[in-house]
């Protein structure tokens, strides 16, 4: 997208935003260097994690999130779908039976995000039908990127799939380089 050069030379400030590790670092990251580069007097501060955290005590201007809802209070603007792979290791998947069904992962060694109960509800869709299989492992790990591709006929939507979403609090004021950005990161990813 291009920025009209009256409007990127004039505008300043900072914004801070924050994202989950593996979308900031993989989709977000190279869309806010296309952006410093078109606006050269704004500063930004970006807080990759996979921790939801509070805007306000944060001061946060920005947040996305991957979810299948937004919360309420908050006005989204969807981005993109973001999809979930899993992955198993080489030397696992030689060692036991084949993975036909995901009901076989009940009875692997699994390594869930761990952040909550939840984490171990792990969901799959084949066409129109829904599954959902509780897995247990004895190492959680919360960084999403260190999951590749298994079980190609499935989609895994895992705990925290869904779209991405730019948020931020309706009653705060959306200023125009914010705006811009939001604008942006839209565009790129539409």
């Amino acid at each position: 997208m291009q920025v009209p050069q009256q409007i990127a030379g004039t505008s300043k400030g900072s914004i801070c935003i924050s994202a989950p590790k593996a979308f900031a670092r993989h989709v977000l990251h190279p869309l806010l260097l296309q952006f410093l580069a078109q606006w050269p007097q704004v500063q930004l501060r970006l807080i990759a994690t996979d921790h939801e955290i509070d805007p306000f005590r944060e001061g946060v201007d920005l947040m996305i999130r991957v979810t299948r809802h937004p919360p309420e209070g908050f006005a989204a603007r969807e981005l993109m779908q973001v999809e979930q792979v899993l992955c198993a290791a080489p030397a696992h998947l030689a060692a036991y039976p084949v993975i036909t069904h995901p009901s076989d992962l009940a009875a692997r060694s699994c390594l869930p995000l761990g952040e909550d109960a939840h984490d171990r509800c792990w969901r799959f869709r084949q066409g129109d039908t829904e599954t959902e299989v509780v897995v247990q492992g004895r190492y959680a790990v919360n960084h999403s990127a260190l999951r590749l591709e298994a079980m190609p006929d499935w989609n895994f939507l895992g705990s925290h799939g869904g779209r991405a979403y730019a948020l931020y609090p309706p009653s705060r004021f959306v200023s125009p380089t914010l705006r811009a950005l939001i604008d942006h990161l839209a565009a790129a990813l539409e």
